[in-house]
């Protein structure tokens, strides 16, 4: 099954994102943990094309994303996610969330449970309490560490695709 990648404007930033499946399908929302992109997904989104219609971003600050100096906290990315599933004129999605977003995932369906249908967390990270330092040194170690540099800007999805080692 072929992917599309594209990006989306939203009103504040442009959010790259991967889908697969027919838009008609139910959709699954698929968000990557930290550091990582919407490749994480790419084997694993295939096989769900034939039933549901597959969305992927690159959340805000990854991949091939906008990377502003601010808005890092569970409600702006929360607003970001809203917005997408806006852009494709959906109302609810079921939402898979790892690692850091399978603490953000919760918090959204217990604000809003009507855009939720189901669930699905995977190795959740820091479920109890983010980290103060967390929102501050984020955008820092994006432009000082080299293996962060690895979430994007990348020239194709063909080139980000290269980085997923299996």
């Amino acid at each position: 099954m072929t992917c599309l990648t594209q990006l989306i404007a939203l009103s504040d930033l442009t959010l790259a994102t991967t889908t697969w499946g027919d838009p008609r399908n139910p959709p699954v929302l698929l968000l990557h943990g930290l550091g990582d992109t919407a490749t994480v997904w790419s084997d694993f989104a295939p096989s769900l094309a034939d039933r549901y219609f597959a969305i992927a971003p690159d959340l805000r600050g990854h991949g091939d994303s906008d990377k502003p100096n601010s808005g890092y906290g569970f409600a702006q990315i929360i607003a970001d996610l809203q917005a997408l599933i806006a852009h494709f004129q959906l109302e609810s999605v079921h939402l898979i969330g790892h690692s850091w977003t399978a603490k953000l995932a919760p918090m959204w369906a217990t604000r809003h449970p009507d855009q939720i249908r189901s669930l699905t967390l995977i190795d959740p990270f820091f479920i109890g309490t983010m980290p103060s330092w967390f929102r501050i040194t984020f955008p820092l170690l994006y432009k000082v560490l080299p293996f962060i540099k690895a979430m994007g800007p990348y020239e194709s999805h063909e080139a980000r695709s290269h980085l997923v080692v299996i």
